[in-house]
């Protein structure tokens, strides 16, 4: 399964979208996260992201288009795990007429599936991983040495 993602252009984490996952537990949508190199987020890490997108009734189009979205309603919605190890996980979301973000801890058991087998099964999983490291170019690596000649040249110049 390819697995669809949005960078934060603030951190540099490459998040899933919400867009992924239907009729999963939490348990699930985690191990294919982490399968996959992915980190669970914490409320954290969530607000970090979410605070640099402002009034999501006015940018739905917008962040949807990015992030993704619940497919059968208007909602951006997915669960973080603030206390790992325990049986219950939270949530991070917001309607489309909603002017800011909602947090709901302890939302539900790791092992249901929210609103399971309607079409509205659709949680999905705050989930990230570092950004790719941007590789110098090959003549940047020539630099240093080039460098050093120069400085020999001189001396013997001198």
């Amino acid at each position: 399964m390819g697995l669809k993602t949005f960078q934060d252009q603030n951190t540099g984490h490459i998040w899933l979208d919400l867009d992924n996952f239907f009729n999963k537990t939490f348990n699930d949508m985690k191990a294919t996260a982490v399968a996959a190199g992915f980190t669970v987020a914490n409320k954290s890490d969530v607000s970090q992201l979410l605070s640099s997108l402002p009034d999501p009734n006015v940018n739905w189009t917008s962040y949807t288009a990015i992030m993704g979205e619940a497919p059968n309603r208007a909602l951006i919605w997915g669960a973080y795990d603030q206390t790992p190890g325990d049986n219950s996980h939270d949530w991070a979301y917001s309607w489309s007429d909603s002017d800011s973000w909602s947090y709901q801890p302890n939302a539900y058991a790791n092992n249901v599936v929210p609103n399971g087998g309607s079409r509205d099964a659709d949680m999905n999983l705050w989930a990230y991983r570092g950004g790719a490291v941007v590789p110098l170019p090959a003549s940047f690596l020539l630099l240093g040495p080039g460098l050093a000649a120069v400085a020999v040249l001189r001396r013997k110049m001198k």
